[in-house]
């Protein structure tokens, strides 16, 4: 099984790839701005396309910044993210921040640092970056959607199942 978790952010993209049974963890972090950035964000996550075809990608919603601008810019990136993993014909899921949070902590609103200490209880897994704290919570979600044995907990069985029946035009899922 391979598994993307993506925390799309425009300064500190986190990211955690599931490889069988190996965890790969980071943070993109562009030094540029503007349609560089854009690019710079394009060519690091294709990159992490090196180390096999996904099943899926799971990348966390958009959480909008009150600065007016930075959500266009935040759209553009997911726009950009998800058009390339649609052009290779690689399904993606988009789980909106509450989801994630309740996924990680049984409810849907939770600060970062217990998001991080429910991942330590439940997984074992430290990460050094918030981001990849919440991309480890994403990859966990794509692992749970595609293999159906993982034991879950009643609030994590209501994410997945709630994924499932979303039909929504913001998800693509390849047809077989």
């Amino acid at each position: 099984m391979r598994v993307i978790g993506l925390d799309l952010s425009l300064t500190h993209t986190g990211y955690v790839i599931r490889d069988n049974d190996k965890y790969l963890s980071g943070t993109i972090k562009p030094k540029s701005k503007g349609i560089k950035r854009l690019y710079f964000h394009y060519k690091e996550i294709k990159k992490l396309l090196q180390y096999g075809r996904p099943d899926f990608v799971i990348i966390e919603g958009y959480a909008y910044s009150p600065h007016q601008g930075r959500s266009f810019s935040i759209g553009e990136l997911g726009g950009i993210i998800k058009f390339m993993f649609y052009c290779n014909d690689i399904s993606y899921l988009v789980v909106a921040p509450t989801t994630l949070k309740k996924f990680a902590t049984g409810k849907g609103n939770a600060p970062k640092s217990e998001i991080a200490k429910e991942v330590w209880k439940r997984w074992s897994k430290e990460f050094k970056t918030e981001h990849e704290v919440d991309a480890f919570v994403l990859c966990k979600i794509g692992e749970s959607i595609i293999n159906k044995s993982i034991k879950l907990t009643n609030p994590q069985k209501e994410v997945v199942e709630t994924i499932r029946r979303d039909k929504s035009n913001q998800n693509y899922i390849k047809e077989e």
